[in-house]
């Protein structure tokens, strides 16, 4: 980002400050001169920060934003199990990261094509899974300023299909891997019913 705006600096509206606490000053960038994907990745990135700041007498505990289920589970693990569908999710990872960079006039009309020719659905799907690409761009960055590793593969994690025991029961798919997602199902269920 530093090398772009170095390069075109009159594309780009920037401010600098001084740093509070010496050093090199900062520069800031306007939000309205960055791409639609970048404006995209931005708004996410700021509806993780501002959830605490939206609740402040909650307790830390319930301040957080519901964690999406790739969060905590083990991409190898993942791979192992469920190899057709992560590479699947590859290749749809790569039509989304296609749609997010088209930053012309009439979104609507390319996305309703865009959807028809690379995934055979409407644009409302498309729009799904942009949406769950950018949450997880945001988680990854989250997580990553947080201990400094890296979690790209959360990109493709939310667009796997995700079973519901998937998400709950991971643990048992670990245990008993010759289980089928039916009968775990019905399990899940057999639970709803006994604590009503």
């Amino acid at each position: 980002m530093v090398k772009r705006v170095l390069r075109k600096q009159e594309s780009f509206v920037t401010k600098t400050e001084k740093s509070e606490n010496g050093g090199k000053d900062v520069v800031l960038v306007a939000v309205s001169s960055l791409s639609k994907q970048a404006r995209n990745a931005w708004k996410e990135r700021e509806k993780l920060k501002s959830f605490t700041e939206e609740f402040p007498d909650k307790k830390e505990d319930e301040q957080k934003p519901e964690v999406p289920w790739y969060v905590n589970t083990d991409v190898d693990w993942y791979i192992e199990n469920y190899k057709e569908r992560y590479y699947k999710a590859v290749e749809l990872g790569n039509v989304v990261r296609k749609f997010l960079q088209y930053d012309e006039g009439d979104r609507t009309k390319y996305a309703e094509e865009f959807a028809q020719k690379y995934l055979g659905k409407g644009q409302r799907t498309l729009y799904r899974y942009t949406k769950a690409y950018l949450e997880a761009s945001a988680w990854a960055d989250k997580l990553e300023k947080e201990d400094g590793a890296g979690r790209e593969f959360f990109k493709v994690l939310c667009l796997c299909r995700k079973r519901i025991c998937e998400a709950y029961c991971q643990e048992l798919l670990q245990i008993a891997p010759k289980v089928t997602q039916k009968a775990l199902e019905e399990h899940l269920k057999m639970q709803k019913r006994q604590q009503k």
